[in-house]
């Protein structure tokens, strides 16, 4: 038989998503600046003195790209189990 469920239940904490991405994402940016820059400065120091924009735009746009994916990872994790519990009355 098949259970038929008011989609405003699974919808219900959209907005819990988004505050936990963007607390995710402001939590962990300065690690993966770090993780990005630490390393470059000590083993590509000739590359950063000849092209120290280039570096600074690819340094940030990686620490964004990996900060994105898992601050996305965290907060669809916490969505899923958020809607998991309000489907089976839970919590």
């Amino acid at each position: 038989m098949v259970r038929w469920v008011q989609v405003s239940l699974l919808f219900a904490d959209n907005f819990l998503a988004v505050k936990v991405f963007l607390d995710s994402f402001g939590k962990v940016i300065p690690l993966y600046l770090s993780l990005t820059f630490v390393p470059v400065m000590l083993m590509q120091t000739s590359r950063v003195f000849k092209d120290p924009i280039g570096m600074l735009v690819k340094g940030v746009l990686s620490a964004a790209r990996s900060t994105t994916f898992l601050a996305a990872f965290v907060a669809l994790y916490m969505f899923f189990i958020s809607a998991h519990r309000r489907l089976l009355g839970i919590g």
